[in-house]
């Protein structure tokens, strides 16, 4: 993944300016960008523009939605190998999706975030040591989705993150929990299934947690 030097400025609607994007950038971000609408400034890239992602992307102070993520099968070949450290610009982001791709860590500005409602990170590469303790300022998170990973264990940062509802931890390589799991007050959805845990066949760990437990 490379990323493009700057080519200029634009400006949209209300006359904020914008970096300049590729063509098809412009014209992704004028469409997907409703200011009426409940989704607020979204952007997705997809394909080849995971190969090339625009510096000027960054610069997209009022994205809320950013889409990173391959769909399709055929696309799995296009991914991200890195997040940028400029991630942390995009701090009015709400939700922020990177799933599918070859991230092998996470950089310690994703805990400039701190509005992230939702983060997807499944289907990489990322270990307990790549997801930085930074993780515990998004103290706004209700959703974080890390299945098909390499984690043995929690990144402590995700104890500290009271507001989550739903965590999928399953087909990673967890072999504990650890006590300050509890803290974690506000779950209703957990998923936590291993393959390869040591306890039961299944591998599947039930939690209760404030009188909820996990469910497959």
């Amino acid at each position: 993944m490379r990323l493009y030097p700057d080519i200029g400025r634009m400006k949209l609607g209300n006359s904020t300016p914008f970096p300049l994007l590729s063509t098809d950038l412009q014209w992704k971000y004028l469409l997907e960008h409703d200011p009426q609408g409940e989704g607020g400034k979204k952007l997705k890239l997809e394909g080849k523009e995971l190969m090339s992602v625009p510096r000027q992307l960054f610069a997209l102070e009022g994205l809320q939605v950013l889409e990173m993520s391959p769909e399709r099968k055929s696309c799995l070949r296009y991914s991200l190998d890195f997040i940028p450290h400029e991630i942390g610009h995009l701090r009015n982001l709400t939700l922020l999706y990177l799933d599918s791709n070859n991230l092998k860590d996470v950089p310690v500005e994703i805990g400039l975030l701190i509005k992230l409602e939702r983060l997807t990170l499944s289907n990489n590469n990322l270990t307990f040591l790549t997801i930085p303790d930074a993780i515990h300022q998004l103290q706004k998170l209700e959703t974080l989705l890390l299945l098909f990973n390499s984690l043995k264990h929690l990144p402590r940062g995700i104890c500290s993150l009271k507001t989550l509802t739903t965590l999928w931890l399953g087909h990673n390589k967890l072999e504990e929990l650890p006590s300050s799991f509890g803290q974690l007050v506000h779950l209703d959805w957990v998923f936590i299934f291993s393959p390869s845990h040591p306890k039961g066949d299944s591998g599947r760990i039930t939690l209760h947690i404030s009188g909820k437990h996990s469910m497959p």
